[in-house]
This record gives C-alpha cells, structure tokens and sequence, in this order.
C-alpha cells in the first residue's frame, strides 16, 4: 500500500509539471502573436497604382480553412418559393377537401419532350411545379399532367392565360392506340390494350411520386380502378 502511495504521489507531480510545461508554452504563443509586427518587404515595395492589402494571419479569414462552412451557405429564397412552401406544409394540418382526389390534364405537344423541360416551362407559366405529380405522354403529341383536383382550375386558367387549352382525351379509348402495325386488330383487343397501357402507366407514376402524397393518389388511382387491391397494397406496405 506504502509503494502504491509513493507511486501515486510521483504521477500527481508528473502530471502538475506538465500542466506548468503547458501553461507556459501557451504564455509564449501569446507573447509572440501579440509582439508579431507585420512583415514588409523593403526591397522590393508594393508597385504604384496597386493598393496594399492587409494580409490576414488568422485562419478564420481564409477561405480554404473552411470549405464546409463556405458549402454551406444557402442562396436566397424568393418570396414566391417561401409562399409556396408554407403552402405546402399548411395543407398537412387541413382537412381534405371536397373534391378529394386526382386527375390528369392533358394538353398538346408538338413535339415529345424531356420531363425536366416539361418542368422548367411550366415553372415560366407561372405553374407550381410541387403541385404537378407526374408528366407522361399516354399517346402521340400528347401530355397528362397529374395534380390534385382543388389545384386543376388553377392550372387550366395558367395555361390558357398563353394560349394553351386543354384536350378532351380518353386514354381507355382505343382510337388512341396510334400503332400501325395494330392498323387491323379488332377494335375490342384495342381497347384491352388501351386499359393495359394505362394501368401500366399508373403503376409506373405511383413509383416516382414521392411520400406520402403517393398513398393518397395509389388509393385514388384503387377507385378508379386503375390499379387493382394487390397493387395498391404492395404501394402502402412501402409505408414505413
């Protein structure tokens, strides 16, 4: 017990040394920042017309020293983005409306284009690209537009607003099946071709819309009857 005393008393002195060692290393770091005068270079002077900055010694003011900080500043928000996400997050503590559910809007192409500039023209119109859930082309110079009823007057006044109406379009017609090489198959397998074009489609839009809006529009999609009761429960077993 007397040795492990003796051991104990050594540590404890070891270790107030090193705290003295310490303290007066950091003393010295102090004294010589503080007496630190700024270097100039007298043979070869600043050349004229170039204003001499101050060099900044302290890390704090370089850039390099923290990336992630620089990465992290956030562009500014513009009030429309601001006013649509409040919006957004709003609409999670109300009730569902009245005219609860989902359509598509179908309006002409010229030619087919790809979603994203799909999505920055809309954005040009003056649509609220969050509120447009899926883009697809269900036949030939075709677009459906799938959004919410509540937002479906408010995206058919944008569009005509520039000249853009929208068209009566059935995709469970089989007049739309526009395949020359189906030009002499009966009218009744069309229209089964119809129907299992565009339960393929459903299914495929219910995949890249994002939760939980995609619950809500595979039930509406169930009642509709575009997806069948196994279809619909493989989407909310995904719920987590």
């Amino acid at each position: 017990l007397q040795r492990l005393r003796q051991e104990l008393e050594q540590a404890n002195a070891q270790i107030g040394a090193l705290e003295e060692t310490n303290r007066k290393l950091r003393q010295q770091i102090t004294n010589m920042e503080q007496n630190k005068q700024p270097e100039i270079d007298h043979e070869f002077p600043p050349l004229m017309g170039v204003t001499q900055t101050t060099k900044h010694t302290n890390s704090q003011a370089s850039q390099w020293a923290h990336p992630l900080r620089n990465r992290l500043k956030k562009a500014p928000v513009s009030p429309e983005t601001q006013q649509r996400r409040i919006a957004a997050a709003a609409r999670a503590f109300q009730l569902p409306s009245e005219t609860h559910g989902f359509q598509y809007i179908y309006v002409p192409s010229r030619t087919r284009q790809p979603t994203g500039q799909i999505h920055s023209n809309l954005r040009r119109f003056g649509v609220d690209n969050s509120r447009v859930l899926d883009i697809q082309y269900p036949s030939r110079q075709t677009i459906g537009l799938l959004v919410h009823n509540d937002y479906v007057s408010t995206l058919t006044e944008k569009l005509k607003s520039i000249n853009i109406n929208t068209i009566n379009f059935d995709p469970l017609d089989p007049k739309n099946i526009n395949d020359p090489k189906l030009k002499d198959v009966p009218t009744e397998q069309k229209q089964q071709l119809a129907k299992e074009l565009h339960y393929k489609r459903a299914q495929r839009s219910i995949q890249f819309i994002r939760a939980p809006i995609k619950f809500a529009v595979a039930r509406a999609f169930h009642t509709y009857g575009w997806i069948t009761l196994d279809g619909l429960k493989t989407v909310l077993a995904t719920k987590k």
